[in-house]
Parts: structure tokens; sequence; C-alpha cells
């Protein structure tokens, strides 16, 4: 939907400035692999960088799908962002302006947790922890209401305004 990819790119435009802080949200897995838990508490001492955006589609399989369509548009009104893409393999396309990092560890841990916004639509690393001053969009794609994703699916089961939410947007 382009209105939709609109209002996410003008969100992201949005935090890549001068954003206030806000309390970490810490996701953790209960099958989290210590390694990359360690990587993450590595990369958080390094400095955030607030003008890089990190997407992955598909765990790294290709450049398609809501990150496409997101980076595209702020290729067109941003040549100043950087642009990083987790790739699988090394035959993945993208426009210039765009940053290929291949999707392993070490290296994509250090992106995302130096990374002022990311941008998902699958399930994410073991471990992941986002930092404070990080926004993390999810965009998977479905329809019937909200989809229970990544680790929300209990929230949305216990939590009431959750519901709410639901009724209010159906």
């Amino acid at each position: 939907d382009g209105h939709a990819s609109e209002r996410v790119v003008e969100k992201i435009v949005e935090l890549t400035g001068d954003v206030a802080h806000k309390d970490a949200v810490i996701v953790q897995s209960k099958s989290a692999a210590g390694m990359l838990s360690l990587l993450y508490d590595k990369y958080h001492e390094y400095p955030l960088e607030p003008r890089k955006i990190v997407f992955v589609n598909d765990h790294g399989r290709s450049f398609a799908c809501n990150p496409k369509y997101i980076t595209q548009a702020l290729l067109g009104i941003h040549s100043d962002l950087d642009i990083v893409w987790l790739a699988a393999n090394d035959t993945m396309q993208v426009p210039d302006g765009v940053r290929i990092v291949p999707y392993n560890p070490e290296q994509a841990i250090r992106e995302v947790a130096t990374a002022r916004v990311i941008v998902n639509n699958c399930m994410w690393f073991s471990g992941f922890v986002k930092r404070a001053d990080q926004y993390y969009i999810q965009t998977w794609h479905g329809s019937l209401g909200i989809k229970k994703i990544e680790k929300n699916v209990q929230i949305l089961t216990e939590d009431e305004s959750w519901t709410k939410f639901a009724q209010q947007n159906s």
C-alpha cells in the first residue's frame, strides 16, 4: 500500500532527527544464544549512528516487500542516510545508495546495535536487545486484524489495551 509506505517513511524521517530518549525495550528469547547476547552487549558500547537505518527482508534473502519500497522512497528524498541491507547471499541487487552487509551474526548485530532505525519483516535474532534510543519497525503484512508476531504473542492475549486498539481499528 503506497499510503502506508509513505507514513512509515515520514516516521523514519522524523526518527532520524533529534528524538527524546525512550525507555529500553528488552526482547529476550528463552532459547537466546549466549553468543548473540554477548555480541549485542559488545556493540551497544559503540555509539548509535543517528542517520543509519538497517533493513531486513525475509532473513536477508531478497531486496523485496515493504522494506524495499520504504528504502526506495527514502532514497528518493534523502541522500544523506546510511541505508544498510542485511543480505544472506552476495547476489542481492540493491539500488545505488544502499550498503549491503552480510547477514551473519557478528556483522549484522554490529549494524543493528548501532542503527537509529531498524526495519524488519521477519523474526529477529535471538537475544535482540533494542537500545533506548532506537526504533524498531516491524513490517510483516497480513490481514484479518492484528497478526501475532515476534515476542508480542503473549502480550496480545493478555493486555486489554491491545483488544481495545484492535476493536477501534477493525
